[in-house]
C-alpha cells in the first residue's frame, strides 16, 4: 500500500508493509522535524511591498505554513493577505512589518482575521474561514468616549463620550503639573467632618458640609482654604452663628466674628496668647 498524508500536517502515514528499513527516517521526520515544526516552529517571512502571500505547503517535508509562530517583516505600502492551505491549523501571528499596514489571515476564500501593524494574535482556522482564539482583541475593546493618548476614539462626537466610574485613580503628570482646559469647574469631595479620610495625607482637599467651607490637610490638621481674594462682591461677609468643630487661630492672626455666637458642647476655639478674637 503506497504512503498518504494527513489532511492538517501533511505527516507521511507509511503504507502497511512499505519502506522496509527506511521507515525509521520517515518516522524520524515526521516526529523531530515535521510535529515540532508545527508545535514550536517559528519562522520569519519578508513581506516587502506585497499584496498577497501564499504560504508554501509541501507533503512530508518542511514548509511555512506548517509553522507554529509567523513573523512577517518588511515595509508595507499596503495590507497584504497571508494565504494558508485550506486545513485546520492555530497560528501565532506577529506583524512586525513597517508602514502601519495589517497582516490579513485567510484560507483564500471564507472569512479572514486582521492583524494590525505591531501586533501579535493568536488565530486559527477551520479549512474554511479564520477566527481570533480569543475575544480580547483590537477589533472588540469597546470605548465609547474620550481619548487613548490624544486619538479620539468612540462616538462621532468623541466628547461626549466619559469614564462615569473610575475606582481609585492616580493622575500623573510627567511636568508635575496637571492642567484642566476647560470653563466648567472642577468637583471636589463633599462631607461632614465625621467622613474627612482617615488616615489623611498630606495636600489632600475637600469642601466641608458642616462648615459650609474648603479644608485641606497639611500633613499635621486639617484647616480651612481661605477664598481669592480679601474683599467682597457683594458687600456682606458671613459668619456661622454655632461653632460646630474645634477651631484654632493662627499663631500670629487675629479673627472676627459677628455674634452672637455660640460653641457647640464639646467643642473650643483656641486663641494663642499673641492672637485676639473679636466677637462683635
Amino acid at each position: 500500500m503506497a504512503s498518504t498524508y494527513s489532511t492538517s500536517l501533511r505527516l507521511q502515514l507509511i503504507g502497511t508493509g512499505d519502506q522496509a528499513g527506511t521507515w525509521g527516517t520517515t518516522t524520524n521526520t515526521n516526529l523531530g522535524t515535521l510535529l515540532e515544526q508545527a508545535i514550536t516552529g517559528y519562522l520569519s517571512i519578508n513581506i516587502a511591498g506585497l499584496t498577497t502571500y501564499t504560504l508554501s505547503s509541501y507533503n512530508g517535508v518542511s514548509d511555512e505554513s506548517r509553522n507554529a509562530v509567523l513573523v512577517f517583516t518588511g515595509a508595507l505600502s499596503a495590507d497584504c493577505t497571508i494565504v494558508t492551505p485550506a486545513v485546520n491549523k492555530v497560528y501565532i501571528i506577529n506583524n512586525a512589518t513597517s508602514g502601519g499596514k495589517n497582516v490579513i489571515m485567510s484560507n483564500g476564500s471564507g472569512t479572514t482575521v486582521t492583524v494590525p501593524n505591531a501586533q501579535t494574535y493568536i488565530v486559527y482556522s477551520n479549512g474554511t474561514n479564520f477566527y481570533f482564539a480569543s475575544n480580547f482583541n483590537a477589533g472588540n475593546v469597546q470605548i465609547t468616549g474620550g481619548t487613548i493618548d490624544g486619538t479620539a476614539i468612540g462616538n462621532t462626537v468623541p466628547s461626549t463620550g466619559k469614564f462615569t466610574t473610575v475606582t481609585t485613580p492616580t493622575i500623573t503628570s510627567t511636568t508635575g503639573t496637571v492642567t484642566f482646559n476647560t470653563t466648567g469647574a472642577v468637583v471636589l469631595p463633599v462631607g461632614n467632618t465625621s467622613q474627612e479620610p482617615s488616615p489623611p495625607s498630606a495636600g489632600m482637599i475637600r469642601f466641608n458640609s458642616d462648615n459650609g467651607s474648603f479644608e485641606g490637610y497639611n500633613g499635621l490638621t486639617w484647616g480651612a482654604i481661605g477664598g481669592a481674594s480679601n474683599k467682597t462682591a457683594t458687600g456682606l461677609w458671613q459668619n456661622a452663628q454655632t461653632i460646630l468643630t474645634n477651631q484654632t487661630i493662627d499663631t500670629g492672626y487675629n479673627a472676627m466674628s459677628t455674634g452672637p455666637i455660640t460653641i457647640a458642647s464639646g467643642v473650643s476655639v483656641t486663641v494663642p496668647t499673641t492672637s485676639t478674637w473679636l466677637v462683635l
